[in-house]
C-alpha cells in the first residue's frame, strides 16, 4: 500500500505509515557510529582476493556463472567403449529396443537411454494421416 503521510505529500512506498517513525528513531549503531567489526566480532569477512577474482571474472567473461563444460568426472576408456558399442548396435539395427541393447551389452537401461540422448538419437513413431 502507498502512504501519502510524508511531509512532501508524495507517496512513500513500503512504509506502511511508519516512515516518519523510522526516521525519528535511528538505530543504535548509527547513534554510536560503531564499525561492523565491533558490532559483529565473530563474523567472517571475505578476503580482498575474493573481490579481485570476482571483478576479473566479470571483466573477462561478463558473467558470474562458472563454465560447466568441463565439470564432472572424466569418461574412462571402458565407458567410451560401451558408448561406442551402444551406438553401433543402434546403427546396425535401428528398430531394436533400448532394453534389448541393454541386455545384450550388460549395461543398465538408463545408461542406454543416456547415451542415445547425448548423441541426440531420439526415436519417434511416425503415423500416417490421411486427408
Amino acid at each position: 500500500m502507498i502512504n501519502t503521510s510524508s511531509k512532501s505529500g508524495q507517496p512513500q512506498p513500503f512504509d506502511n505509515g511508519n516512515g516518519s517513525e523510522a526516521q525519528r528513531f535511528p538505530t543504535e549503531a548509527k547513534k554510536k557510529k560503531i564499525s561492523e567489526l565491533e558490532r559483529f566480532p565473530n563474523r567472517r569477512l571475505p578476503d580482498r582476493k575474493t573481490f579481485e577474482r570476482l571483478h576479473r571474472q566479470l571483466c573477462e567473461i561478463g558473467s558470474f556463472l562458472a563454465s560447466r563444460s568441463d565439470a564432472g568426472r572424466a569418461k574412462t576408456d571402458g565407458a567410451l567403449v560401451v558408448e561406442e558399442a551402444i551406438l553401433d548396435m543402434v546403427a546396425d539395427q535401428p528398430s531394436t529396443s533400448t532394453r534389448a541393447v541393454a541386455r545384450q551389452l550388460h549395461v543398465s537401461h538408463s545408461k542406454t537411454w543416456r547415451v542415445l540422448k547425448d548423441e541426440c538419437l531420439h526415436y519417434y513413431y511416425f503415423n500416417e494421416y490421411r486427408n
